[in-house]
Formats: C-alpha cells, sequence, structure tokens
C-alpha cells in the first residue's frame, strides 16, 4: 500500500502534527524509541505506519482537534482500495499529490474525450475553462501555475506523456476568447506532438462511440511501483491503486491506442483543424 495517495496525505498530516508539536524527526523518533528512517519514511509515504504506531504519535504530538480528526480518518483510508478527496482543501492537497507523483513517474497517459488534457493546455485555453468555474475549488492563479509546471515537466522530456483526445474537444470552441483561443491550442498541440518524449493521439470523429468515451482518466506509471489511476471530478477526485481496479482502465488505455490515429496522422488532423479556422 506503500506509495498510494492516502500514504501520502497521512504522512504529510503525521509531518504537520510533528511540526506543530515543536519536535524534529529525531526528537519524535527517540521519545517513540523508533528509528529516525521510520519517521522519515512514514512521512515521505514510503511506509504505511500501522494503526498503533500512528496512533503512538498523535499522543506524543498531541495535535490540535481538526488535523486528530484527519489523521484518525486517514487511519482508516489508507487501507481501502481507493480514495477520493473531497473539498477545497483536500482537493488542494490531492492535485499536489498530482504533481509529485507526475514527478516520479516513468509515463503518463491522459484519455480526455471532452477537454485538452491540463498539461497541454495553453494558458489562454486553461484561463477559458477556469472563468467558466471548471476548477471551482481552487484559486485561478494557483490552478495556472499548476498546468504551467505539469507542462513545463512533460515537455521537458524527463517522462514519456501520451496523451489520448477525442477530435470532438479540439473541435469545441472555448469562450471567452473563441475562436483564437481554439487555433492558438491547436497550433501549440502540434508543436508539442513533434517533441520526443510527447505523444498526441487524436480519436478522430468518425470513430462514432467507443469503449472509453464516458469518462477522462490518467495512469501514472512507475519504474520501482505500481500504477496509480487518477480521475479528476467536478468538485472532487478519486484515486484508483489496487491491481483490481488499475488493470480495466489500463486495458482501456491500450484499447484507445489502437482506436486513435497514429501519432503522423494525429499531426495531420491537428493541422486540418486549425487549417478550418
Amino acid at each position: 500500500m506503500a506509495r498510494s495517495p492516502a500514504v501520502l496525505a497521512l504522512g504529510r498530516a503525521l509531518a504537520q502534527a510533528r511540526t506543530a508539536a515543536g519536535l524534529s524527526q529525531q526528537q519524535a523518533a527517540r521519545q517513540l524509541g523508533v528509528s529516525q528512517s521510520l519517521i522519515s519514511r512514514s512521512e515521505r509515504g514510503s511506509r504505511t505506519p500501522d494503526a498503533s504506531a500512528v496512533a503512538r504519535m498523535i499522543e506524543l504530538y498531541d495535535p490540535p482537534g481538526a488535523l486528530r480528526a484527519e489523521l484518525g480518518k486517514l487511519v482508516d483510508t489508507v487501507t481501502v482500495q481507493q480514495w477520493s478527496p473531497v473539498g477545497s482543501d483536500e482537493i488542494a492537497e490531492s492535485l499536489t499529490d498530482l504533481e509529485r507523483y507526475e514527478r516520479d513517474a516513468s509515463s503518463i497517459t491522459e484519455v480526455h474525450p471532452v477537454l485538452v488534457p491540463g498539461p497541454l493546455q495553453t494558458r489562454e485555453y486553461a484561463a477559458a475553462l477556469l472563468a467558466h468555474g471548471e476548477t471551482p475549488a481552487i484559486d485561478m492563479d494557483q490552478a495556472l501555475a499548476m498546468r504551467e509546471r505539469r507542462r513545463a515537466h512533460v515537455l521537458g522530456g524527463d517522462v514519456g506523456y501520451v496523451a489520448i483526445i477525442d477530435e470532438l474537444a479540439l473541435r469545441r470552441t472555448t469562450p471567452p476568447g473563441g475562436v483564437d483561443v481554439r487555433r492558438g491550442q491547436l497550433a501549440a498541440l502540434h508543436e508539442w506532438s513533434r517533441l520526443p518524449a510527447v505523444s498526441v493521439r487524436v480519436i478522430p470523429a468518425e470513430r462514432g462511440f467507443y469503449r472509453g468515451l464516458v469518462a477522462g482518466f490518467e495512469i501514472i506509471e512507475f519504474d520501482d511501483a505500481p500504477a496509480v489511476v487518477h480521475l479528476e471530478h467536478y468538485r472532487s477526485s478519486t484515486w484508483l491503486y489496487s491491481e483490481r481496479d488499475v488493470a480495466p482502465v489500463v486495458a482501456t488505455r491500450d484499447h484507445l491506442l489502437g482506436v486513435a490515429l497514429s501519432e503522423e496522422e494525429s499531426r495531420t488532423r491537428l493541422r486540418a483543424l486549425e487549417g478550418e479556422l
């Protein structure tokens, strides 16, 4: 279970409680009679502390009521097979975890039948979406800054990035800005699709219905850990990290790669869509 989003959230809350108590990792380890590495790994999310260990930490740190309640909830959460943060604070923390996963990933695949995936959104396209309340749980400046960091990472060539996008998402005019916003987004996608570490695959409108059309998803894969799946909803998100839940999503991704146009065909389609404007 280590490295699951819920374990990361628990580690973050434990670190917050320890810091608020004025203790260093070394001091906490000494008073608990454990190694400092155990404290460090628990806070990084690379180790899942058992309930009794967390209870001892809570007793030592004596956090205020709200943080104590959050820790108790997270201890229960790490034993389940998926995690769904809801609300402004939890969404913001979940997106922070998303960035952390993407930095550690060996490959990322995003599937979106409705919109251009976040890391490949131009600033103008993203601002238009945010202005219309597409991410109501977080601040616009924060959301734009996050998209730019994610874009810099995937375009920087540190990770293999695949975007599978329905053509109808590319045909959607995005107000305000309208045609100009759409033209700029199509041009950027065409340019970025030529980068060695970026693959843009368009599912053409003539394909009609296909498996995976119902919703978008992101698969984050690692060299040294099992894959996780991130599902973004309107005011919440869901993380899947059990093999039982992740495997069907990976199978759908593989199916869609067969449905989509090739990389070169996708670039041709992007150029054609831009030429229609």
